[in-house]
């Protein structure tokens, strides 16, 4: 249902939009410019905030990182970023759904299996970097014409997690 809402609520004759919830898994809703309710695409794009919240309970012993300030404080590890950006969910069709079964702890220690140790905050700033990859690849490749992202969920308060959005996504508001 949330898709439909999405769709009544934010729906345009001139601009393409793209309602994006970043809770545990990220969800996406994405209205064309004038759309009918078929014209609209919705799916999971991966993980939001559920590994690095897991991640920043593991190390730190809190609930979530706050702002992405952990995740800032280190640098992405592009092994690890291509690695966890290999699974092929990320190369499915929509619409696709997927959860924090999947995108669970022992799928992230499958990925650090072999590599060399790394820096706690660097594996933060890789899941950050993989969150918003993410969601940059699906806007681009699904965003149908999206000038406009609308973003909610406990993600939208990552002030890095948003910064790193708005890198990807140049032109976009």
């Amino acid at each position: 249902l949330v898709p439909y809402v999405d769709y009544l609520l934010f729906r345009d004759r001139k601009r393409g939009r793209v309602a994006l919830n970043i809770g545990g898994i990220t969800n996406l809703t994405a209205i064309p410019p004038g759309a009918g309710p078929d014209d609209v695409v919705a799916f999971d794009t991966g993980p939001g905030n559920c590994l690095m919240d897991h991640w920043t309970r593991e190390h730190k012993r809190a609930s979530y990182d706050v702002s992405g300030e952990w995740a800032a404080s280190g640098q992405a590890d592009p092994t690890l970023l291509d690695s966890l950006l290999s699974d092929p969910y990320f190369q499915l069709m929509p619409p696709k759904s997927t959860g924090t079964d999947y995108f669970s702890p022992a799928w992230l220690e499958a990925h650090l299996e072999g590599l060399p140790a790394l820096a706690p905050a660097d594996v933060q700033a890789s899941l950050l970097q993989l969150t918003a990859q993410s969601i940059a690849t699906a806007i681009g490749t699904h965003g149908n014409a999206c000038n406009r992202l609308l973003v909610c969920g406990g993600g939208a308060h990552n002030d890095t997690l948003m910064q790193a959005l708005a890198e990807q996504l140049p032109g976009i508001t």
